[in-house]
């Protein structure tokens, strides 16, 4: 079972400590989009609907008729969201680049995506710091994991960005904090009454919502963005044991910066609200994270997430996050 912010809270389970020097936090995002006043625009019907009497076929066959694969659904209505998508933004925003135009549009239309995408970028980049171990830091770990059945994979992973180069090292952890700023703005393709709903979503709007990462990585793909990028977006919603999608993929199959996000992302949505729902507390919601390690996210990356959300509560400690 998924993570579900209705949830309660089972027993605890111990939440790592760690006296480990605090690390820098992510610098603030890019400032490359010009501040203007708050449009208040929407994306036109145009932008949400097929673009073609060929798509329109193809998104009955997501529904319903299997005809076609639905891989190919999947690919040919993210292919025309995106176009589509794009056609607005230039509209909207002639002035400015493709890049430029999709921040901006995140921005003015999807201002909370936008809001919770800047904070899914600082802790993708604070988690993805602390894989940056030194040998005593390792040594630590292992006495606070030392009944973790994941030590192998965490001596594997700490290895591996041990053997980064500071600049192959700052280029992941931008990459981390990068793709956590764009993961969610494939967002912009789909129905504000779908992503604004305050009630839970029928089958047919969750399989809308689902397009979102294929959407997202088909916008930023002219964008020539490092590959790490657009792999994280589109898979930022797999999961450990494979129920996840758009891929269903499993484990390592999963990119590093995608397991990151996933954990990173439902922290985010769990404490920061819904209109259908109460925000959990920080403690509450990394309980949640811990509770389904090994099957929704990848078990070492939540107890490193555990030590992350320690080191924030030591610097900003906040009662009603306890």
């Amino acid at each position: 079972m998924s993570v579900n912010p209705h949830q309660s809270i089972g027993t605890p389970r111990p939440i790592p400590s760690s006296n480990l020097p605090v690390r820098q936090a992510r610098p603030p995002a890019s400032q490359k989009v010009p501040t203007l006043p708050h449009q208040g625009v929407r994306l036109s019907q145009e932008a949400r609907e097929p673009a073609t009497a060929s798509t329109q076929k193809l998104q009955l066959n997501l529904f319903g008729d299997t005809a076609i694969p639905k891989s190919l659904a999947l690919s040919a209505r993210a292919q025309d969201m995106s176009v589509n998508t794009y056609k607005v933004l230039k509209q909207l925003y002639p002035d400015l680049n493709a890049e430029e135009a999709l921040l901006r549009g995140m921005r003015d239309l999807c201002p909370d995506s936008q809001q919770h995408c800047q904070r899914v970028g600082d802790l993708a980049y604070r988690l993805a710091r602390e894989l940056d171990l030194t040998d005593d830091e390792l040594d630590e770990l292992e006495d606070e994991l030392e009944d973790s059945a994941d030590l192998k994979e965490a001596g594997v992973l700490a290895l591996t960005i041990a053997a980064m180069d500071d600049q192959e090292l700052e280029e992941f952890l931008e990459d981390a904090g990068s793709a956590g700023e764009f993961h969610d703005i494939g967002k912009l393709a789909i129905p504000d009454e779908i992503l604004n709903k305050p009630a839970a979503l029928t089958e047919e709007e969750y399989e809308i919502v689902k397009l979102h990462p294929i959407v997202g990585e088909t916008m930023l793909t002219p964008l020539d963005l490092p590959d790490n990028i657009l792999a994280a977006v589109r898979g930022h919603h797999e999961h450990w044991d494979g129920s996840g999608y758009p891929d269903g993929l499993t484990g390592e199959e999963i990119p590093l910066i995608a397991r990151i996000l996933s954990i990173v992302d439902s922290f985010d949505a769990m404490t920061a609200g819904r209109p259908y729902r109460n925000s959990l507390t920080h403690e509450e919601a990394l309980q949640e994270i811990l509770d389904h390690a090994g099957s929704q996210f990848d078990p070492f990356l939540a107890e490193m997430f555990a030590v992350v959300v320690a080191r924030m509560e030591q610097r900003h400690p906040n009662p009603e996050n306890s």
